[in-house]
């Protein structure tokens, strides 16, 4: 009598049979894969980690263990894919900065304001002020560059800051655009070092690493004349 053909056995074979068996663990592991190196390449490795978790958790189906409980080796990384998507999301939600918004102003300003804002500033981050001169429509005047003011302070209620000088004795009554952006806390602090004297704060414009967040609001330069 022949002797019975043994299944083959190793990792590749194990890996062909899930396929044709359980084509979500290819569907999903393949684009969770290649996402991860990508991440991975553009030094996100947070987001490349999760990818991995992913590709790990559809993999759990060639466990010995799990191959002959049809239910189980289903039911396991689609339950586990929904408590990660789960926690990614929870984590999402908690971190994102409430929306940033300027109260609204009484009036034409003065040469150095003052101005609060609601919304959170995420521990992590940092608000950078800026303003620039616009026309009475909020269109840029000339180059369109900003000046850089400081950064907002955390308060209970939002934020604020104060000591924006909009406008110096040559010029006033006119219109500007103040702006604030949210950016990384370290890179901020990098950003207001290599901008230390008020003219290596003109004519700049917004920084690229501050993009988790703006807000703007257009005010009326008062006519007097100082500055701060």
């Amino acid at each position: 009598m022949a002797n019975a053909q043994r299944p083959p056995r190793g990792l590749s074979p194990a890996i062909r049979n899930e396929i044709r068996s359980n084509p979500a663990t290819f569907i999903v592991g393949v684009p969770a894969t290649v996402a991860g190196v990508l991440a991975l390449s553009l030094g996100r490795l947070l987001i490349m980690l999760l990818f991995a978790i992913l590709v790990v958790v559809w993999l759990l189906p060639l466990h010995p263990g799990l191959r002959q409980r049809k239910k189980l080796r289903f039911a396991l990384p689609g339950a586990l894919t929904v408590a990660l998507a789960a926690g990614v999301a929870v984590f999402v939600i908690l971190n994102r900065p409430a929306h940033l918004a300027f109260k609204k102003t009484e009036g034409p300003v003065p040469p150095c304001a003052a101005f609060k804002g609601t919304g959170t500033i995420p521990d992590g981050k940092k608000l950078l002020v800026f303003d620039r001169e616009v026309t009475s429509s909020g269109l840029p005047i000339e180059s369109g560059g900003y000046y850089f003011d400081g950064f907002a302070t955390p308060t209970d209620d939002g934020w604020f800051i104060d000591d924006v000088e909009i406008g110096r004795d040559a010029t006033y009554d006119f219109h500007a655009e103040v702006t604030a952006v949210l950016g990384d806390a370290e890179k901020a602090e990098g950003y207001s070092a290599e901008h230390p004297s008020p003219q290596s704060r003109l004519n700049l414009p917004l920084p690229a690493f501050a993009s988790d967040g703006k807000t703007s609001i257009r005010v009326h330069r008062n006519k007097a004349k100082g500055g701060c």
